[in-house]
This record gives structure tokens, C-alpha cells and sequence, in this order.
């Protein structure tokens, strides 16, 4: 099974329902929200809360029909600390994945994009700033849709260095673009929203990230 059908099947009915009632996540889904953090203590049911969103976008936003720019795309990763391979690169080629098999025209693109990539970076380490600035802000099928959700949950449990690089193409990719065709739901530990806020802010002064907070 994958994270999120062990976390749908572990779910009891009704729980994290309240997710849908806060104005943030609202703001997030239907208004102008770019970033959405949700912060909690190790095991206060931040990976339940993410996919009950998730379900949320599933219910609300039907899969898109071919040549459809107006239907949200939808992709999401669980960063998990058991699998020591699931690295923040590998889970954004992996979105960037759930992406190309919504949309045939992006696929197409996508494909493009990578073999150029392969036959002019052989011995480049691949980066996660090139994702954001190649494959998803700079994709010119993506940035005609009206939306495309992320969800990242765990963001503690990746190494420091790699989320910087994710939080600074965040603010590059999706914060700064006028535009809010992506749209990125992310949770952690509080640590998180205290690198998130001093990335942000070396950037934006006193940048507010919205955010959603589980108290015990």
C-alpha cells in the first residue's frame, strides 16, 4: 500500500474533517494563498490531516479531460524517515511524475525537457532548483493552468541542506511568480516554520506564512 492509503485506512470517519473549516486552507484552495504550512509535535496527526486535504482536492476537483487548463492538477509526497532513499529530489521528480500522467500535453513537454537535460548535464548532479525552474514554474504547458496543488508532508524529516534548497525554489518559483498557479501545502515540526520564515524573510521582509497550527 502507499503512505497515503495507510493513512486513508488508518482514518476514522469524520476525523480531521475540521480541516476543511479553516480560513486559511480555504484561502488556500479557492482564493490567492501560495504557501500553507501546518505545524505540529511528532505524532500529533500531521500526515492524517494532509491526506484528509488531499481527499478534500479529490472530492472538490474531478480529473482533468484532455486539452482541460481549468481543472487544478493535483500531486503529492510523504517524506518519510524509515526510507532513507526517499530524499526531497527524488520526491519532486516523483510529483513531477503525478503531474506528467494528468496531463498528456505536459508528458510530452516533460520529456523534452529531460532528454535535454541528460544530453547537456551528464556529469551535473541534478538539483532540485532546476525541477522548480525547468520542469514546473518554467514549463510553459503548466503555467497555462489555473492551478496546480502540491502537498508535502514531513518536511522535518528531510535532510537540512536539501530543505533549504526546496524552501529558497519555493520562494523563487512560487512565491515571488504574480501569478499563483502553484499553489504548496506543506507540514513539519516547528523547526520547519522557523526555517521557512527566516528563508522567506531573507528575501521579504516579515513575510507572514500562513499557517495552521495542531495544538495537544
Amino acid at each position: 500500500m502507499t503512505d497515503i492509503q495507510l493513512l486513508r485506512s488508518g482514518r476514522l470517519e469524520g476525523t480531521c474533517k475540521w480541516i476543511s473549516d479553516q480560513v486559511s486552507f480555504q484561502s488556500w484552495v479557492f482564493g490567492t494563498t501560495k504557501l500553507l504550512l501546518l505545524v505540529g509535535a511528532a505524532g500529533s496527526g500531521k500526515s492524517h490531516v494532509l491526506a484528509k486535504a488531499i481527499d478534500i482536492l479529490d472530492e472538490r476537483f474531478e480529473r482533468p479531460r484532455r486539452g482541460d487548463t481549468s481543472t487544478p492538477l493535483i500531486a503529492y509526497l510523504f517524506c518519510r524517515t524509515p526510507n532513507k532513499k526517499q530524499t526531497l529530489l527524488n520526491g519532486l521528480k516523483s510529483m513531477i511524475g503525478q503531474l506528467a500522467h494528468l496531463g498528456d500535453a505536459y508528458a510530452k513537454e516533460l520529456s523534452t525537457l529531460w532528454d535535454r537535460q541528460q544530453a547537456h548535464s551528464k556529469d551535473s548532479p541534478l538539483a532540485i532548483s532546476w525541477l522548480w525552474h525547468n520542469l514546473l514554474s518554467g514549463s510553459k504547458i503548466l503555467c497555462k493552468r489555473m492551478c496546480i496543488f502540491l502537498v508535502v508532508d514531513g518536511l522535518d524529516e528531510c535532510e537540512p541542506a536539501e530543505r533549504r534548497e526546496f524552501l529558497d525554489s519555493v520562494y523563487s518559483y512560487c512565491i515571488r511568480d504574480p501569478k499563483p498557479v502553484i499553489r504548496l501545502f506543506c507540514s513539519g515540526r516547528p523547526e520547519v516554520k522557523t526555517d521557512m520564515t527566516q528563508i522567506m524573510n531573507e528575501h521579504i521582509s516579515s513575510l507572514d506564512v500562513p499557517t495552521i497550527e495542531i495544538s495537544w
